[in-house]
């Protein structure tokens, strides 16, 4: 029953995809920061998460200056949010960003695990601890109206592989006071092949996918991606609703390797307690998922096509179809060089359909603004 489950599945996949529009799409870039630009001229430490409110400034949470650098839309540097410390206010390793209602920023500490919340000019509102015994990295959190703030991270537990994989979750939403953490929904048995070590583990810990959210829905692409998009909607219960069919040349998200010595600038390796020494060269990894403002969903990855990895778009409609997909063709003068996009982050986009980015280039650290346009 499972192989003839397996078969049909892959048929209507193969349908899907086969009646979307094969093209080809750009990046088109109309801000550029970093030392080398003409506006900011501001050199970044570690940026790790950037986000924009609705002025469109810019906020960017650099973990090495332990502050949130906040830029006009022009690109223009303008304040400077916090500092390194443990005082309110201040920070030890910033982690990720994200924007709450009335502007406000809301940020994540790793190394002193709390959440701390300003307003876009910069005035502390508060500070307030994470759950005790609670072990979090999220490296994305986002806000949905009368839900709450959702966090992308995988347990302690889960990672020492001391709970089952349906109880492995990788999405959990906290309380308002942040003392709770009040929904659990993603297991890992949802998003990865169980039965492969590379994957269980580095799913959800060094790894992570990436996901969208609206009033109603969670959408989330995993970081081994097959094709496959998640949806859950919230019932009673927040449930597993549809999955988009995407296109993939290859199921096969990595290839296994002996060597570490071969993974570099192509993958990832690790010597794991639980598993030994594990090494992996990457097929399919997702790179950013998002919501556009009229309903259609883009998916960015970094995918095996023909004897090469490109940055590739899926675009779905609202309802989860496949309308087009191919590559993007002019990002950057280091196109199709596996180590390029691999330092890429594509972290948030506005309501303008705006995509921010973090690129950890050779040069230096550069944060991008622009929008992914399909080709006629």
């Amino acid at each position: 029953m499972r192989i003839l489950l397996i078969i049909i599945i892959s048929f209507i996949t193969g349908d899907a995809t086969s009646q979307a529009l094969k093209t080809t799409f750009t990046f088109n870039k109309n801000l550029e920061i970093s030392e080398f630009s003409k506006n900011s001229g501001f050199i970044f430490g570690s940026p790790q998460g950037v986000i924009s409110n609705s002025d469109g400034d810019i906020f960017v949470a650099d973990a090495k200056i332990g502050s949130i650098i906040v830029f006009n839309k022009k690109g223009e540097m303008i304040n400077k949010i916090g500092r390194i410390g443990r005082g309110g206010g201040e920070f030890t390793k910033i982690n990720s960003l994200t924007l709450l209602p009335g502007d406000k920023i809301l940020i994540y500490d790793f190394f002193q695990k709390r959440f701390t919340t300003f307003s876009s000019e910069g005035n502390l509102i508060n500070t307030k601890f994470s759950p005790k015994n609670a072990y979090m990295k999220p490296e994305k959190m986002r806000y949905i109206q009368d839900v709450g703030v959702v966090l992308f991270y995988r347990t302690l537990l889960g990672m020492r592989g001391q709970v089952k994989e349906s109880d492995d979750y990788l999405i959990h939403i906290i309380s308002d006071d942040f003392s709770e953490i009040k929904e659990r929904l993603v297991p890992i048995s949802e998003t990865i092949d169980i039965t492969d070590n590379f994957e269980v583990e580095f799913e959800g810990g060094s790894l992570q996918g990436h996901f969208s959210v609206n009033d109603s829905t969670i959408t989330l692409a995993p970081y081994f991606f097959r094709g496959t998009i998640l949806q859950y909607s919230k019932k009673n219960n927040w449930e597993l609703d549809k999955m988009f069919d995407g296109y993939v040349e290859t199921q096969k998200t990595y290839i296994p390797v002996e060597d570490p010595r071969d993974i570099i600038g192509k993958g990832y390796g690790t010597r794991s307690n639980r598993f030994g020494l594990l090494a992996g060269i990457m097929n399919n990894e997702s790179l950013g998922m998002f919501q556009k403002q009229n309903g259609d969903y883009l998916h960015l990855g970094l995918l095996k096509i023909g004897k090469e990895q490109k940055l590739y778009v899926n675009l779905f409609d609202s309802e989860g179809t496949l309308k087009a997909h191919g590559p993007v063709t002019n990002l950057h003068p280091g196109l199709q060089k596996n180590e390029f996009y691999r330092r890429m982050r594509f972290y948030w986009m506005d309501e303008q359909d705006q995509l921010y980015v973090i690129d950890n280039a050779e040069d230096g650290f550069y944060v991008y603004r622009g929008t992914i346009k399909r080709k006629n």
